[in-house]
């Protein structure tokens, strides 16, 4: 048979063997990743999703699409807008984002077979073109069950790297489309594709060159045909480098550029290394690190064996590309993809990053299953291939259980990386809350310490730790300062000084400077304006400036509850202004109808109002049921309020005393409550002799206590 009627026969039955093999990517790709979907958020997850405030309503595009003004995210307007969908649907619930990853991961992988099966499929002389759709199947299986991929699908907040992706292999498959078709809706579908990626992550801004050397090689066989041929195209696709040029003027809230004390030679040396570390990971995914810190290489010493052997392989792509063009451009396309984040452009805080390699793993798992099969028959590539694929899906299943916990995570960080100071400083942090591990906390920042002395988060975070101690809250305060000394620019370092310097020293002054300057670096933090807010309240004459930080923390995030109970509390003290805090205790409780303290304030604020005394009731009660943990005395003072409004009502009288009396037994003490019980048993006859003792245990509590000698000169003078 002729081969060129070979070929046609393959690519008539291309549609059918497409719709398999997506089958088939879907399911592999949906059992790897089945016990992914309820991995909670983590590190970067915080800023991409929990403080992203501005997509908890799809209400307005706007806020959504515009530069982000919180520290740890870029502009990357499409990306915001997919997690803005997603929190539609479960809001901090992870099953959704982790659902829209998945698809995003499975979209990917078929894609990525269309491009290999069309590139495979075009060259005729080629001996295994007749079996391009087993081989572009394989490569897109292996590469969609690969355990490397895990740090992008698993991690949330790397979906921007995966959409990227997407987009990025769309535009070269659009193009592959339109050349023998001349169809331009192929090649407008690919430059809004290239549009698209450039609204995700930065990537993407390599696709033109990618673009004209898989122009050269495969289809114009030379630079000035494929140039002559498609320069509208090709100028199209540049001309979306200026609207990226303009999305990366935000990139100044990450740790990313020429200024943030890394210097490009220093990157350079380090990268060396990571291009090394990524290819060995691609073909023996042994040890995968979530956070591998951030350590560099400053000495052209200790990068010289890892930068020979980059240049080696670099002048073998180069060969490659002359002597074995399309051998060559399965090397250079992983090593352009790699370019913008491996080559010279500083990023401090990850220098080797697993989510990286997510796109370029496809050209080593491309050369690795094409050298297989020129080694071996098609049976046994396809059989090894089968177990690749079986190993990859056990092994991306349990690199999922790593991710099971927070916790887990950085544990499992600190065992393979026990020199990367940020994950002890981080596991640290998770135990920050956990009253009973508080000295496993403390252990976690002093080994961080030990490792990086001038650790600004971890001074800071051990001075949380002590300021929880008693008696150390000088040595917390010592800490903070430590913390700000490291870096200045520590915000929460600043506002946990001011909040000490108020809680231990009093010393307002000072306090107010470090509120001021902690806003200075995150005023879109609304704990923060929250915390200025509580200090201010406590000045009489602060009382408008309060009300105003309290506000602008509900602006900047509508659904922090304790803003609004804290705005409540400060309006009930400011004379018609009961109505506006009762309000805000409601919205309050709506947004966390757990929080017992709430339902407290909103109680005692409604035991002011006859019309309310049943509300009133009813918010006590609520207290009563969600903090069991409370205090006695606390407890003792909640029942107090409930029967003194149950002894309002004739019907409740019965039950009232026995309020008096649980809240009695609570705290015999409490002066009110022997008072008011007495009063109760002195409107029934038969318990005047209750009365007289309830009344005699309150004069042993205070002598003075005026009620409660006439009450008892009252019963005595019958």
């Amino acid at each position: 048979m002729p081969l060129s009627q070979k070929y046609t026969q393959v690519t008539k039955s291309v549609p059918a063997e497409s719709w398999l093999t997506f089958i088939l990517i879907g399911a592999c790709c949906s059992v790897a990743y089945s016990n992914s979907f309820q991995v909670p958020a983590i590190f970067d997850d915080y800023a991409s999703l929990i403080e992203n405030i501005p997509i908890r309503t799809l209400s307005s595009l706007i806020p959504i699409v515009s530069a982000p003004n919180t520290v740890g995210l870029a502009w990357r307007p499409l990306t915001n807008i997919s997690f803005a969908l997603t929190y539609a649907v479960s809001g901090l619930n992870p099953w959704a984002h982790h659902l829209f990853n998945l698809c995003i991961h499975i979209l990917t992988a078929g894609v990525l077979f269309g491009v290999i099966h069309r590139t495979l499929s075009k060259i005729k002389n080629l001996a295994i073109a007749s079996e391009a759709s087993l081989l572009s199947a394989s490569i897109s299986l292996i590469w969609v069950v690969h355990p490397l991929q895990t740090q992008t699908v698993t991690y949330i907040s790397q979906r921007c790297e995966s959409l990227a992706a997407l987009f990025y292999l769309l535009t070269l498959y659009s193009f592959i489309r339109a050349v023998p078709s001349n169809q331009n809706k192929w090649l407008i579908l690919s430059v809004l594709s290239f549009s698209c990626g450039i609204l995700c992550k930065e990537i993407i801004i390599t696709i033109p060159c990618i673009i004209l050397l898989y122009d050269v090689i495969f289809i114009s066989g030379n630079l000035t045909l494929a140039l002559k041929s498609r320069w509208k195209y090709y100028t199209l696709l540049c001309v979306n480098w200026l609207p990226l040029a303009y999305l990366l003027k935000a990139i100044k809230h990450q740790a990313v550029g020429y200024d943030i004390g890394v210097t490009s030679w220093t990157y350079l040396l380090t990268e060396s290394k990571a291009v090394l570390t990524y290819l060995g990971l691609c073909f023996w995914p042994r040890t995968l690190i979530f956070d591998r810190g951030p350590l560099f290489l400053h000495s052209f010493s200790e990068a010289l064996p890892y930068g020979l052997a980059v240049v080696f392989l670099l002048g073998l792509t180069l060969w490659a590309i002359k002597a074995y063009p399309r051998l060559g451009f399965i090397g250079a396309f992983f090593f352009i993809v790699l370019s913008p984040t491996s080559s010279f452009v500083p990023i401090a805080e990850a220098p080797i990053a697993e989510n990286r390699v997510y796109l370029p793993l496809a050209a080593a798992v491309s050369l690795g299953v094409i050298a297989l099969r020129y080694l071996t028959n098609k049976r046994v590539t396809l059989g090894l291939c089968a177990v690749i694929i079986c190993l990859g899906t056990a092994l991306t299943y349990a690199r999922n259980t790593t991710y099971s916990s927070a916790f887990q995570v950085w544990k499992d960080t600190t065992l393979k990386a026990p020199t990367n100071w940020r994950a002890f400083n981080n596991l640290g942090y998770l135990l920050l809350d956990i009253p009973d591990r508080q000295m496993e906390a403390k252990k976690y920042f002093e080994a961080s310490l030990n490792i990086k002395p001038n650790n600004s988060e971890a001074h800071g975070n051990l001075g949380i730790i002590l300021s929880k101690q008693p008696h150390h809250e000088a040595e917390a305060i010592t800490e903070y300062r430590a913390a700000i000394a490291c870096r200045e620019s520590n915000a929460e370092a600043h506002l946990n000084l001011a909040n000490a310097l108020c809680s231990f020293t009093h010393t307002s002054d000072e306090a107010e400077e470090h509120f001021k300057t902690a806003l200075s670096y995150k005023p879109y933090s609304a704990a923060f304006h929250n915390d200025y807010a509580l200090y201010l309240a406590t000045i009489p004459k602060r009382t408008n400036d309060a009300l105003a930080e309290y506000k602008e923390a509900i602006r900047l995030n509508p659904d922090y509850a304790e803003a609004h109970n804290n705005l409540g509390n400060l309006l009930s003290h400011i004379p018609n202004n009961e109505q506006e805090a009762i309000d805000q205790y409601t919205q309050a409780i709506s947004l966390n109808p757990s929080a017992g303290f709430i339902h407290y304030n909103l109680a005692l604020i409604l035991r002011r109002y006859p019309q309310h005394l049943r509300e009133s009731l009813e918010q006590f009660r609520a207290y009563l049921k969600l903090t069991a943990l409370d205090s006695s005395e606390q407890k003792a003072v909640t029942h107090f309020h409930i029967a003194d409004i149950l002894g309002l009502f004739s019907d409740n009288r019965d039950e009232a005393i026995s309020e008096y009396k649980t809240a009695l037994e609570l705290n015999p003490k409490l002066l009110e409550a022997h008072i008011q019980l007495a009063q109760l048993y002195e409107r029934n006859a038969a318990q005047l002799s209750d009365a007289r003792s309830e009344y005699t245990k309150a004069l042993v509590i205070d002598p003075k206590a005026k009620l409660a000698q006439d009450g008892l000169n009252r019963l005595l003078s019958h």
